[in-house]
């Protein structure tokens, strides 16, 4: 058995090239759509009127992802309200 160190190893791309190459045409996509039950969550906690509301969110603590979170809760009220707002 031929033993390598991790340091010299390195992920083979090609089969995702194509797509690594189109990625600056892209569109942005909206925010939650690759996290279904993060956004399922906080869309139900926003629709709650109990008080008080807590919603614990089990994540990596950085400034992208409570950003992406904000971005979450912001889109959930607007909506939220929109909703109340209609006859």
């Amino acid at each position: 058995m031929h033993e390598e160190s991790w340091r010299n190893m390195f992920p083979d791309y090609s089969p995702y090239q194509h797509v690594l190459d189109q990625y600056d045409d892209l569109d942005p996509t909206l925010v939650g759509i690759l996290q279904s039950r993060l956004s399922d969550a906080v869309r139900r906690f926003t629709a709650m009127n109990l008080q008080p509301r807590i919603l614990r969110i089990t994540a990596s603590d950085n400034t992208l992802y409570r950003d992406y979170i904000i971005e979450l809760l912001k889109k959930a009220l607007i909506n939220q309200a929109t909703i109340m707002k209609m006859p």
